[in-house]
């Protein structure tokens, strides 16, 4: 079964890995220095099959002041991928709105950080990113009331929600309400605790931005969980159908995503 899934999600990644990222309208102008030193570069190039799975963190925007390794500051937006350790430090790895390229950042040298889906601002910075505790340590609540286990993998997707109804370059308010009706449904199926905050959860979808390797490591992290990827399928249909309109990249991204989480 674990080989089927394998050669499913290569061959996903052989369609998925040229897709642009599917960025929310920003207001937003990074500033910063001509270069950055070789320390925040990553070593993996976006190129290979991922070996890494979503995380809470994952698909996540945020403005960051950062300082790196000659001091120099810098302003940015980034989408976040996930959570490293370099040596005996935690690095955050993300999409780099100043390069368009991924970068690492040190998370000890994230002087300011914003949160794109709240607006509250961490002084510093690195009180943010490691609220994204790594879900395999804690068990504890998380955010809307999960703990950071469940909140990754419903984090994973909600990442493949707003890739599929925003893959057009629209995001229009019918197919929000599409997701909406996937929140409500995850909830019930999984009886995650209290009632849902429709208005925070679905803002919260609006400022994710999964590029391909976020939309493919959240396909394989729903893969693993049968019942998930059940619900996602059954829900795709609905968010493509919602506006009235199937745009070919819909309806491409839909069928391909489907095709892998039903086994196919």
């Amino acid at each position: 079964m674990k080989h089927d899934l394998s050669a499913r999600l290569n061959r996903l990644w052989e369609e998925v890995r040229g897709a642009p990222p599917v960025h929310p309208p920003v207001d937003f102008s990074p500033t910063g220095p001509d270069d950055d030193p070789a320390d925040s570069i990553p070593s993996d190039d976006g190129s290979s099959v991922p070996t890494w799975r979503a995380e809470a963190i994952t698909g996540h925007s945020m403005v960051i002041l950062y300082s790196d390794s000659r001091g120099q500051q810098s302003e940015r937006q980034v989408v976040c991928k996930r959570l490293d350790q370099f040596g005996d430090k935690a690095q955050l790895v993300a999409w780099c709105s100043l390069r368009n390229q991924p970068r690492a950042f040190r998370i000890d040298r994230i002087l300011r950080a914003i949160d794109a889906s709240t607006g509250e601002v961490w002084e510093p910075g690195h009180l943010l990113i490691e609220a994204f505790t790594i879900d395999r340590k804690s068990s504890g609540r998380y955010r809307f009331g999960l703990t950071p286990k469940k909140f990754a993998d419903f984090n994973a997707a909600l990442n493949i929600m707003a890739f599929v109804a925003r893959c057009d370059g629209n995001w229009h308010a019918l197919e929000a309400s599409a997701i909406e009706d996937f929140i409500t449904a995850c909830w019930l199926r999984f009886e995650y605790p209290g009632d849902v905050n429709l208005k925070d959860v679905t803002a919260h979808v609006g400022r994710l931005s999964p590029d391909a390797e976020v939309l493919w490591t959240s396909v394989a992290r729903c893969a693993e969980n049968p019942a998930l990827a059940s619900l996602i399928v059954r829900h795709l249909s609905s968010v493509i159908d919602a506006d009235g309109i199937h745009h070919p990249l819909e309806i491409y991204w839909g069928t391909e995503i489907s095709k892998t989480l039903r086994g196919l």
